[in-house]
This record gives structure tokens, C-alpha cells and sequence, in this order.
């Protein structure tokens, strides 16, 4: 996102600079962008030294190494109930974003994947969490969780 924006603001600049002369695109033909593509798989991979290191991070409560195991269980290694432990391991060391994530998981009843997590009273108290800090669909989805448990659900 940061290079399409880059490369943006660079026709706008080479564009306006040159508005009436023949050469607008030149330095742009002359050092083109590289944009290099990859799964999700291989951009939250870990070796076993990545992996260990940001395990000891994590055990000794560092919020960014904790969320950062949850990704790589999520999208790497499928592993669902490691996933949900560093998930509420980062959520629990103040995450914001893991608090989130993690009310969103407990409040999935319609997932398979995630139907033995469901616990609509941890989903509130996480999202309310979230909210306190200023996650503003947190917001909004604790509004929605506190309708479902007044209904019954």
C-alpha cells in the first residue's frame, strides 16, 4: 500500500512539475517499482530460531511476539487450538487488536471451526476491553454481543 501510494505521489509530482513539457514519464520508465507477491503462508512463516525466540517473548509478556505466534498458527500452520493461545495470551498482555479478535473467536457460533470457544460472556468482556481502548468496531460489536445475550443467546 505504501509503494502504490509512493508511486502516486510520484506521477502526481512528475506530472505536475512537467505539465506542458514533452518528458512527464521518463524517471518513472527509467526506475521502475518492484512489487514483489507472496501468500499469506509464506509471509507469517517462522523457522525454529524465529519461532523459540518469539516464544520466550511471548512467556515473558510481550504482546507484539504473542500476536505474532497467533499469526503464524493461523495462517502457516492451521493450528486452531495454538492459534486461540497466543491469540488470548496477546489479548490478556493488552493487544488491543487481540482483544478484538479474540471476542470476535468467542462469539463465533456458526464456525466449526471455532464452535467449542463460543462463550458469549468472555466475547463481551473482551470486546468491552477493546472498546475501553478505543477499538471503534469494537464498539459496535459489543453493542451487537449485549443484544444477543439479552436475547437469550
Amino acid at each position: 500500500m505504501k509503494r502504490i501510494l509512493y508511486l502516486s505521489m510520484i506521477v502526481f509530482f512528475v506530472h505536475y512539475k512537467s505539465y506542458g513539457e514533452e518528458s512527464s514519464i521518463t524517471h518513472i520508465k527509467e526506475n521502475p517499482i518492484q512489487i514483489e507477491v507472496t501468500s499469506t503462508s509464506k509471509a507469517f512463516n517462522l523457522n525454529e530460531n524465529e519461532k523459540s525466540k518469539l516464544n520466550i517473548k511471548s512467556e515473558s509478556g510481550d504482546s507484539s511476539a504473542s500476536y505474532r505466534l497467533h499469526q503464524y498458527y493461523t495462517y502457516t500452520c492451521f493450528n486452531v487450538d495454538k492459534q486461540i493461545k497466543y491469540l488470548s495470551r496477546a489479548a490478556s498482555q493488552g493487544d488491543v487488536i487481540a482483544q478484538y479478535n479474540y471476542g470476535i473467536i468467542l462469539s463465533s457460533i456458526d464456525s466449526d471451526k471455532y464452535y467449542k470457544y463460543y462463550n458469549l460472556e468472555k466475547a463481551i468482556y473482551w470486546m468491552k476491553l477493546a472498546a475501553a481502548h478505543g477499538h471503534d468496531k469494537a464498539k459496535n460489536e459489543l453493542s451487537r454481543l449485549e443484544g444477543l445475550k439479552r436475547a437469550g443467546g
